[in-house]
């Protein structure tokens, strides 16, 4: 089964039997003008650690009418969609919301009425106040241009005018307890998660490597914030920091002081750094995430060894059953096994399978010509080619182009060299086979046929080379 459908019916599980005594009838109604689809949908997300929804929806009618009705017993955000156009809600059991709006100008236009609808009218005027105006806090021109000392300064007065803007807001006579805690989780929480990243992403933004340096006192302002508090768990904002907060110690006391930090060990770190920082649910929610992400990005080698530990000990079932589906379905991948073979054109139309090239070391390179990070390792690809020039080693290159004229004219023009070939019929099947959610992919298989690196580095990156050689010396 596919994990999309699994997550479904194990969230729609969940979701019911927790929630089953305090279940309240929810109802959303309204009215959309010009509807560019046929149907209005609720989406909600129970689980932060897969983006996976339950999603009630209603057929909209001829006069442009809906009605979408669900049991509901949490306060929590969800989303409003139509067609590609969405906004976000807050609702809460027993909510019953009526919207009028343009079809394809929902946030411009949105205007709500019933019970619920002071909450969801204040969240679309704060993102027209703010937001829409470049006053949000991940402005990248702005974390670009501020020093520290400004930028914290930026920070706080954007919340100071958040809380203000509430304070003279229709809704605070009349929000409920819930919402005023999410209003304040919202800012709060968002704050503190662009304050965490701006030394990296200042930085990165005027081409430095390191990050900015920052005053011993510049992480203060994480003293007043809450890392166990399991009723915001809900709340992306909320599950984004906590994330976010491990990253940022795992960066600042491991791999800034470690001399050429291996990142392939960085899931399996974050894991661990989780457990030293973070308690209960959140604890959990970082550590599933950081095995999910090494499965899906990393080497799924290395953050397997987590898998035993963490099912021995988390008691959240939510996380369980998707740590377990990463682990069962993802093991082929895991270096030692056979690589999944494929059969595909060369750049002459000939059949060719990649077990034809067993005994050989294989550098195993998925790209595209029209992949703009695909191109610039191409020089690099040509250097290490050379590099190894003799050696029992092959660099095949799988091209997911659609155009197979496009494909075989960049490959002669640029004389790229290597086995080329493109996937055609095949590229869904091989990208299932191998997990590739983007590409450059690289995959290193040993003279066995075996996956020996289930994350590569790229051509560019100086271990690639060592790689290589690590398995050619293996006799």
């Amino acid at each position: 089964m596919k994990l999309r459908n699994y997550i479904y019916i194990f969230l729609n599980l969940f979701f019911s039997l927790a929630l089953q005594a305090q279940m309240q009838k929810t109802i959303i109604t309204g009215k959309l003008n010009a509807p560019t689809d046929l149907v209005a949908s609720i989406l909600i997300t129970p689980n932060p650690l897969v983006n996976n929804n339950i999603t009630y929806s209603d057929t909209i009618d001829a006069n442009g009418n809906f009605f979408i009705t669900f049991n509901l017993a949490v306060p929590l955000p969800v989303q409003f969609k139509h067609d590609r156009n969405s906004i976000h809600l807050f609702l809460e059991a027993g909510d019953s919301i009526h919207i009028e709006a343009e079809a394809t100008k929902l946030m411009e236009t949105a205007k709500f009425s019933g019970v619920g609808s002071a909450h969801n009218t204040f969240l679309i005027d704060l993102q027209k106040e703010f937001d829409k105006k470049g006053e949000s806090f991940d402005n990248r021109r702005i974390t670009k241009e501020l020093s520290p000392e400004k930028y914290v300064a930026h920070i706080n007065d954007l919340k100071k005018k958040r809380y203000d803007f509430y304070k003279n807001h229709a809704v605070h006579a009349t929000a409920t307890p819930s919402f005023e805690a999410f209003h304040q989780i919202e800012t709060e929480y968002k704050a503190a998660l662009a304050l965490l990243n701006y030394p990296i992403l200042n930085a990165r933004q005027n081409g430095k490597t390191a990050a900015t340096p920052v005053t011993d006192t510049y992480y203060d302002f994480l003293k007043g914030l809450s890392l166990e508090n399991e009723t915001a768990m809900l709340i992306p904002s909320y599950t984004t920091f906590l994330d976010g907060y491990v990253a940022n110690l795992l960066s600042r006391e491991h791999i800034q002081k470690t001399k050429d930090y291996d990142f392939d060990n960085y899931y399996a770190d974050k894991f661990d750094f989780a457990k030293k920082y973070l308690k209960k649910r959140p604890m959990y929610f970082v550590m599933a995430k950081a095995f999910v992400e090494g499965c899906s990005n990393g080497r799924v080698e290395l953050v397997f060894p987590k898998y035993e530990e963490f099912i021995n000990s988390n008691p959240f079932p939510e996380y369980t059953e998707v740590v377990k589906w990463f682990y069962q379905n993802m093991q082929y991948l895991a270096a030692g096994n056979v690589a999944p073979d494929f059969e595909v054109e060369d750049i002459d139309g000939k059949k060719v399978k990649l077990s034809d090239y067993k005994g050989k070391v294989v550098y195993l390179d998925f790209w595209a010509t029209w992949c703009g990070p695909c191109r610039k390792q191409l020089p690099h690809s040509k250097v290490l080619k050379e590099k190894l020039e003799g050696e029992n080693v092959v660099f095949l290159y799988v091209s997911t182009d659609k155009n197979a004229k496009k494909w075989q004219d960049f490959v002669k023009k640029e004389a790229l060299g290597g086995e080329q070939l493109i996937a055609k019929g095949e590229k869904q099947r091989i990208s299932q086979a191998y997990n590739i959610k983007g590409i450059p992919k690289y995959i290193l298989i040993d003279e066995k046929g075996n996956i020996a690196n289930s994350h590569a580095k790229r051509p560019s990156d100086p271990i690639a080379e060592k790689h290589i050689r690590t398995l050619l010396d293996k006799k």
